[in-house]
């Protein structure tokens, strides 16, 4: 079973699946694959032992930036959330109400540099 599911489950890992997912996505229990990794992490020279080291990597490539990654700035927020809030977003559409709100003169400030960037 290893053999024939551990690179799929990996590769659902790293698209962005809990390990709980990709198992269950590749038809294997979470708890087999949290066996798997056990194993990999007690004797790393095992065969279970590469799969752990990937599945860690994995997670760790997805809660560190990107090289040259940086924060949207405010005008770059509001231009992703309008982008998503004409495709449909529903969430997006209800950030650009708060953002946009012109009642609130910290949030109408937005509004003057949104459209001052268009």
């Amino acid at each position: 079973m290893y053999e024939r599911h551990s690179e799929a489950v990996l590769e659902g890992i790293r698209a962005g699946a809990t390990v709980g997912e990709a198992a269950t996505g590749e038809g294997v229990a979470e708890s087999t694959v949290h066996g798997w990794l056990k194993r990999g992490r007690q004797d790393p020279k095992s065969k279970y032992g590469k799969f752990a080291a990937q599945v860690d990597d994995a997670f760790t490539e997805r809660t560190m930036p990107a090289p040259g990654d940086r924060p949207a700035d405010r005008d770059e927020l509001l231009m992703m959330a309008t982008r998503a809030a004409r495709a449909g977003n529903v969430t997006a559409m209800r950030l650009l109400a708060e953002l946009l709100d012109p009642t609130d003169a910290d949030k109408g400030d937005a509004l003057t540099e949104f459209d001052r960037a268009r």
